[in-house]
């Protein structure tokens, strides 16, 4: 990689690994809000909490997730749209049941 960009001081295990940050961080941002209590705030581009009570209860579930309330995430848009597409969201978890029993069937 060095010879095809000259003057780059990073290799492709420094950049797999912060694509894999990248990732897990919009997962957790996206579930945190998914669920009740809390937002996303598009000025300031950060997630956004109703209350302290809401996001300590989240937390206590969710310990390996950081606390990303009210930290800015300007790249959660752009990341959005590189990864968004590769989060399961269980819409068609019983579509392989359903056609192995129409296999079945036959």
């Amino acid at each position: 990689m060095k010879n095809k960009i000259p003057g780059i001081a990073i290799n492709v295990k420094q950049i797999v690994n912060k694509m894999k940050r990248w990732s897990t961080k919009l997962n957790d941002v996206v579930d945190m809000m998914n669920t009740s209590g809390f937002g996303w705030d598009d000025t300031k581009k950060c997630v956004t909490c109703d209350s302290s009570q809401v996001l300590s209860q989240y937390l206590e579930k969710h310990p390996k997730v950081g606390n990303h309330v009210n930290k800015e995430f300007k790249e959660f848009e752009r990341l959005q749209g590189i990864f968004g597409k590769d989060r399961a969201n269980g819409q068609r978890a019983d579509e392989g049941v359903e056609n192995e029993t129409t296999e079945n069937q036959v």
